[in-house]
């Protein structure tokens, strides 16, 4: 893998992953060996470094490594399991601090219960570390959910999720739980 850093970045930081990897260079490599008809998993990482000037003086310049990577298990033909990992930057929504450092894992767990009744849970854990300031937020995230497919073009769906941030500014902690009720339409 190599990878180098990129100059001349201006305003914001990207937002998206697709962004944020444009922004770099980098190889993209796979880290699970080619699979054959009989194997279940695929995996992928790409890997490089974000560099960031700011059109403001007072903001300091940040260079950074920059991670992004997702392995996937099909642990049966109705049950999925996939592991995300990433680490980049991120625009800060408050107007001390330049940009963000997100660190971030979560594991996924997808189930087809019947042809018309699908699973899932989901754990995560998100590290922010906020530039030009001591600030770091700790956040985890703990999904649980199902959909019932009523035909092939609408859906119900009920989750809930609980959220506990951690912050060294009293003003960033929260414990958050959230019920919901959802109607997917396609057209």
């Amino acid at each position: 893998m190599t990878a180098s850093a990129v100059s001349g970045m201006k305003g914001k930081a990207p937002e998206t992953v697709k962004d944020r990897l444009a922004a770099i260079d980098f190889d993209r490599e796979r880290v699970v060996r080619p699979m054959a008809d009989d194997d279940v998993g695929t995996g992928e990482v790409a890997a490089g470094v974000f560099h960031t000037d700011f059109d403001d003086p007072t903001l300091d310049s940040i260079t950074s490594p920059l991670i992004e990577g997702s392995l996937s298990w099909e642990v049966t033909r109705l049950t999925t399991i996939t592991a995300d990992v990433s680490r980049h930057e991120a625009v800060s929504s408050t107007t001390d601090d330049s940009s963000k450092i997100v660190t971030s894992a979560s594991l996924r767990v997808d189930h087809e219960l019947r042809r018309n009744v699908l699973l899932n849970g989901e754990i995560s854990y998100r590290n922010e570390d906020f530039q030009d300031s001591d600030r770091v937020d700790n956040r985890l995230d703990i999904e649980i959910g199902g959909t019932y497919l009523l035909n092939p073009n609408a859906s119900l769906s009920l989750d809930y999720r609980y959220s506990d941030r951690a912050s060294t500014d009293d003003a960033g902690d929260f414990t958050d739980n959230l019920v919901e009720l959802t109607l997917g339409l396609k057209m």
